[in-house]
């Protein structure tokens, strides 16, 4: 994990709660994640694409990560349901993408205009330089990113 933004995050968000089954072992995988997250489907030809969760229908098969055998699997979307809630929370990495509830999804939400996972990921850059260098949880790099996010979402 280099940063982890909305450390301060009280306000009331409105979130999806996404149910799927793995189609190998039919595991019930579970995960609650802003409309505007990225999260990981399958496409043709065994290749996966970051797409907004708001996109997902049922049948959608997302990419879960399988324990047994290490690698990852299709889970089907079997339910979506809307709720609110206080608190929004990621953690940027140095691939952009994480494993959560056994399920891929990208550190990244789509902010106002800005592009898909791999534009928020190229902005991100200057996360991971902080990173490398040690600053990133300094308070004048926290302050400034605030100050950043809060500008982008205005838009």
């Amino acid at each position: 994990v280099v940063y982890l933004p909305h450390l301060a995050n009280d306000q009331l968000t409105k979130f999806l709660q996404v149910t799927c089954h793995t189609e190998a072992t039919d595991e019930e995988k579970i995960i609650q994640l802003t409309p505007t997250h990225f999260i990981f489907q399958h496409e043709g030809n065994d290749e996966i694409v970051p797409v907004q969760a708001r996109s997902l229908v049922m049948g959608s098969p997302l990419a879960a990560w399988n324990h047994e055998g290490e690698f990852l699997e299709l889970c089907h979307v079997s339910d979506i349901t809307p709720f609110t809630a206080s608190g929004a929370y990621t953690a940027f990495t140095t691939s952009g993408k994480l494993i959560v509830n056994d399920l891929l999804v990208s550190s990244y939400a789509k902010l106002g205009h800005y592009g898909g996972a791999n534009t928020a990921h190229a902005v991100a850059t200057i996360h991971r330089t902080f990173y490398r260098a040690g600053e990133s949880d300094s308070v004048w790099f926290r302050h400034l990113n605030d100050k950043v996010e809060a500008a982008l979402l205005k838009e």
